[in-house]
């Protein structure tokens, strides 16, 4: 894995010297767009990958977690029942797929124009990067995305959604108005308060709300401390898992850093050194990583072994076609991923960490 430093120089790596034989450039040009691809991606790192290239299949079967068979008490002499396994399975297939194209013309490979060049690859393969981050981050906060129609209240009125926690708010409107304002959200309780009122109309929303089983509410609305890292971390480990990161907003990082038991990524060697992309230091035992892509509202707590898998098979697929009527040549990328949660007992959730949360 590489260091923070190493990942800030990706940018540098992409220089190439064009050759005159197209093939050859064809190879250039997809390797740069998969690491491209891999390096920019910042939930790859949080999850278990299986590779399913080389194999005449497109989806793995994998057990679920099981209970902890208990011993019991036995006397000197006296024997043990086994106790009869019946292990629940999942299968996990390729099922999603996306793609992207590419085209160069000849004038620019001819004069080289490398960085035009770069910059078309990069942007491609960041493109593939987001697209994989939005995929594992919804299978990690285990989101599902929902549409109601609610009854409208007056000013300040407080909904009940269907589903919960909530995750995050998509949209919000009504019948005959632009959209309202979400004033505020009751994450772990699946509500949202109204600023407008909509007496007599209905209130139409689109959120997302999460299948985590594991959920700490947090002990301050919009705040994260201490407590709540211990807190949802014993969540999993009374089920005999072992949470090793926290996934967090950057609102909440600044809430974590101002604790004198925060540690900084830079202070770390050997086995203390960052080993997951954006990861800036550790508490409670846990690696912190930083990203957008967590709500302002919820951090998650996981075994980034055990919790999620993703499945791919081999790297991208590289298609090239000439277009003699531009004088060009058209690169047509594709991936084929799926996933899923192996082990929901390895992830907990801490909610009402947003700017907006608060216990309604």
């Amino acid at each position: 894995m590489k260091t923070l430093e190493e990942l800030g120089k990706t940018n540098e790596r992409l220089a190439m010297t064009l050759p005159s034989d197209i093939t050859d450039f064809e190879t250039k040009v997809f390797s740069a767009v998969e690491q491209v691809a891999t390096e920019s991606s910042e939930g790859i790192g949080l999850v278990r990958v299986k590779d399913l290239e080389g194999e005449a299949t497109d989806s793995v079967t994998v057990p679920k977690e099981q209970s902890p068979l208990v011993p019991t008490d036995v006397a000197e002499g006296n024997t043990v029942t086994p106790s009869k396994v019946l292990l629940d399975k999942k299968a996990i297939s390729l099922s999603k797929r996306w793609g992207e194209g590419f085209a160069l013309s000849q004038d620019s490979i001819d004069d080289c124009h490398v960085e035009l060049i770069n910059l078309g690859l990069e942007s491609v393969g960041k493109g593939f990067a987001q697209k994989l981050d939005e995929f594992i981050f919804q299978g990690l906060l285990r989101e599902t995305e929902y549409s109601e129609t609610i009854a409208g209240l007056g000013a300040h009125g407080i909904y009940t959604l269907a589903h919960k926690p909530l995750t995050r708010v998509i949209t919000a409107t009504s019948d005959d108005v632009p959209p309202v304002t979400v004033e505020g959200q009751d994450e772990f309780d699946g509500k949202v308060k109204i600023l407008e009122s909509l007496a007599g109309k209905n209130l139409k929303i689109t959120y997302r709300a999460s299948a985590h089983t594991l959920i700490r509410d947090a002990n301050t609305d919009t705040k994260l401390d201490y407590e709540d890292l211990t807190g949802a971390f014993y969540l999993s480990r009374d089920k005999y898992e072992f949470p090793k990161v926290i996934v967090m907003n950057p609102r909440s990082y600044g809430d974590i850093i101002k604790d004198d038991r925060f540690v900084s990524a830079y202070q770390g060697t050997g086995a203390q050194a960052p080993v997951v992309s954006n990861e800036i230091g550790q508490v409670a035992g846990l690696r912190i990583v930083v990203t957008t892509r967590m709500p302002e509202g919820i951090a998650l707590e996981l075994d980034t072994k055990r919790f999620w898998m993703l499945l791919k098979k081999g790297g991208m697929h590289i298609k090239r076609r000439e277009e003699p009527s531009s004088d060009s040549f058209e690169f047509y990328f594709f991936q084929r991923v799926g996933g899923d949660t192996i082990n929901e007992f390895a992830g907990a959730i801490i909610t009402n960490l947003g700017s907006k949360s608060a216990d309604l």
